[in-house]
């Protein structure tokens, strides 16, 4: 299935306070234009809008939420969209009128999960699976605590997959092409067991990284050659990979027919 890493990234504002996903030594410098311009640059992980997304093949969104303000928004160094009436209970309650019957419970183990088949899903009528996953970790797998303290706790409903349905392993290095050795390595070695795997085809950046071309982009020096080389390997070593690829991610997926390549691995 083919995925985007940070699907809402395209809407970062460059105005805004930079989140609390950076380190303290980043988020100081918020006053600073200069810095919230780099934060940008290299925090931008795709161009197309989340109803481009789903237009071009996309059936999994990857968005990271933080109360900033009073207010819930999408974010990845800086605030992207807002989310409205998103307390953990209202944003349920959304999501339930929304989809509705289209939602899939959530199963026992999560080997039953793997049942769900996208032939399955074809035919059913329950199409959508939401994973959300808590900041802090919960006692139980009904259960979450997105807060600090244990009277948090948000009871899930039936619907809603908690973070032991799924795993969400990627390489750690900057280069295109060990990437791609660390996807083939994260895929082969996939433990059924485990459930659903997100595997994160994307490339991990130093601190060096950054300081290196400070005034370059993560789009123009890294992303989307990284996207481009997966794309690579997909179409010459996909096919061997099909029994245990799931979720692939990647950043910029308008790039070099990413989309079409995972949609390939199915037929």
């Amino acid at each position: 299935m083919n995925t985007l890493h940070l699907s809402a990234s395209y809407n970062l504002k460059e105005d805004s306070e930079i989140t609390p996903d950076q380190p303290w030594c980043v988020r100081v410098l918020t006053p600073n234009d200069m810095i919230r311009k780099a934060v940008h640059n290299w925090s931008k992980d795709q161009s197309l809008s989340i109803k481009q997304q789903l237009e071009a093949g996309v059936r999994y969104l990857d968005v990271t939420l933080a109360f900033i303000n009073d207010d819930f928004y999408v974010i990845h160094g800086l605030r992207c969209m807002e989310v409205r009436e998103a307390q953990h209970e209202k944003l349920f309650a959304l999501l339930d009128s929304i989809f509705g019957n289209k939602l899939i419970d959530r199963p026992g183990t999560p080997r039953i999960a793997l049942s769900l088949t996208l032939n399955k899903l074809w035919t059913a009528p329950g199409q959508v699976i939401v994973f959300y996953q808590p900041t802090l970790p919960s006692s139980s797998p009904s259960s979450i605590n997105g807060h600090a303290g244990p009277s948090d706790v948000v009871k899930l409903p039936n619907y809603v997959w908690s973070r032991q349905f799924i795993r969400n392993p990627w390489p750690r290095t900057d280069d295109p092409q060990e990437m791609v050795r660390e996807v083939s390595d994260i895929i082969s070695n996939r433990n059924l067991d485990d459930g659903f795997q997100a595997c994160q085809a994307i490339v991990t950046l130093t601190v060096n990284s950054v300081i290196r071309q400070p005034t370059g982009t993560f789009e123009a020096r890294y992303a989307r050659r990284a996207t481009r080389t997966l794309v690579d390997w997909l179409r010459e070593n996909g096919y061997r990979h099909r029994s245990n690829a799931n979720i692939i991610v990647a950043d910029f997926v308008d790039e070099e027919d990413f989309c079409s390549a995972i949609i390939d691995l199915n037929r």
